[in-house]
């Protein structure tokens, strides 16, 4: 075969490393060993508070992709995330995983905090809102019975619901 008609004779070759010298060589795969102590003392920090604990090896690599802003970004607004959760009434399985949150840049997400009602927890707090919860569940006051007696019997009811 003749040198000429080889497709990937030297010239061809030189040509071709030629055509993508100005390309931006393609960034290195992270690894664990990759983040400086920093990163890993704030990833463990942010794994820590957050509520849903699946898939730890791709989270830390998406906060080891994530410039010192964006951490320092998410790790901060962070707790304003989880207590829109928990205020909302969120199911664990509607939260996403750490890697996900990162990923979308979910700490930029503009939250909306529900308005506090009595439907949501706070019924404990007067006789009049434990009343209504053991209406609700089917549970009538005992005679003689004051309302703590009666919290304890709603609570012991919810807890084998």
């Amino acid at each position: 075969m003749l040198d000429g008609d080889n497709l990937f004779s030297e010239w061809g070759a030189q040509q071709f490393r030629g055509r993508f010298k100005d390309r931006a060589s393609p960034q290195p795969r992270l690894n664990d060993t990759y983040c400086p102590e920093k990163q890993v003392e704030d990833f463990e920090k942010i794994w820590a508070i957050f509520p849903r604990k699946v898939a730890k090896h791709p989270a830390r690599l998406e906060w080891a992709r994530m410039s010192s802003e964006d951490q320092f970004a998410a790790l901060h607004s962070l707790p304003v995330h989880i207590r829109y959760w928990q205020v909302s009434g969120v199911r664990m399985d509607y939260i996403p995983h750490l890697r996900t949150w990162l990923h979308q840049r979910r700490w930029e997400d503009e939250l909306v905090m529900p308005a506090p009602t009595n439907e949501m927890g706070e019924w404990w707090k007067t006789t009049s809102g434990i009343q209504r919860k053991a209406l609700s569940l089917g549970i009538a006051p005992k005679p003689g019975e004051d309302w703590h007696e009666l919290k304890a019997r709603i609570l012991a009811k919810e807890r084998a619901a």
